[in-house]
């Protein structure tokens, strides 16, 4: 499957879809996914959780989406579960790989994000909830060396929906115009990233041609993952902003530099 802990694209090209559970309101961080995404890679996800950190709603939906060996063990030593996923040619996503190990999700959050200094890290509602909640989680200098991109303000300005909520495909959500069927329980974080990522990566190839054209929110289904991806780049390359840039400029870029990121503040 590779090792999804070294990826080997350049860091300023790959996109991490994330969702995180907990960790607000006095309730630990239970559940966090990330899916790494370059264009010419296989895509891949992992996920690390906890559940005996979880709440009773929560470790029900942990207990039904992973083996039940798998649960029972690292619920008896209260340790932390990495599950990674990989997605098959045919797009499908095969069986997943489950390790219990004693390292808790601060470490292994903190480990990962490390690795990834300068990737996009993106989420839906990233400026108010998920940048906070790993803040609190690894710390400033962890996050602050991500290039942060907040999916949800983008979208709504793209599309105007009466709801904005990825828990559901019910008429007149993100999920129901493009498609994006369950992936699993809504508010478990691998889910949640799925429908993330297919949300955005349609949404942003579907907006992607010429500003006199009419936006077709059907397009996206004659295009193949890759160039949905490269839209979804594109659009973000479009978000960022100087002030997010900066903290990362040393390492998110190994090409040309735009002129605004050259100089420190």
């Amino acid at each position: 499957m590779g090792n999804v802990l070294g990826r080997s694209v350049d860091k300023s090209k790959r996109v991490i879809w994330c969702d995180t559970e907990g960790g607000v309101r006095g309730v630990p961080l239970w559940d966090v996914a990330f899916i790494d995404e370059a264009a010419g890679e296989a895509l891949q996800a992992i996920r690390m959780f906890s559940p005996s950190l979880a709440h009773k709603a929560g470790r029900a939906k942990l207990r039904k989406s992973m083996p039940l060996s798998v649960y029972c063990s690292a619920l008896k030593t209260s340790s932390s579960v990495v599950s990674t996923h990989a997605r098959k040619p045919d797009g499908s996503w095969g069986s997943a790989v489950y390790r219990v190990t004693s390292s808790d999700i601060k470490s292994l959050v903190t480990g990962f994000l490390t690795e990834r200094r300068g990737c996009v890290l993106s989420a839906w509602n990233m400026r108010a909830h998920d940048k906070h909640v790993l803040v609190r989680e690894v710390g400033t200098d962890v996050v602050a060396g991500m290039v942060l991109w907040d999916a949800l303000p983008w979208f709504r300005k793209q599309y105007g929906l009466p709801k904005n909520t990825l828990s559901s495909d019910k008429p007149g959500t993100p999920r129901h115009v493009f498609g994006v069927k369950s992936m699993g329980a809504a508010h478990t974080s691998l889910a949640d990233a799925f429908h993330l990522r297919d949300v955005v990566t349609r949404a942003a190839y579907c907006c992607s041609g010429p500003s006199e054209s009419a936006v077709s929110t059907h397009s996206w289904k004659s295009a193949c993952s890759e160039d949905m991806f490269l839209a979804a780049q594109a659009a973000i390359a479009e978000e960022i902003d100087e002030e997010q840039w900066i903290p990362v400029q040393a390492c998110a870029w190994t090409g040309e530099v735009p002129e605004s990121i050259k100089h420190d503040t």
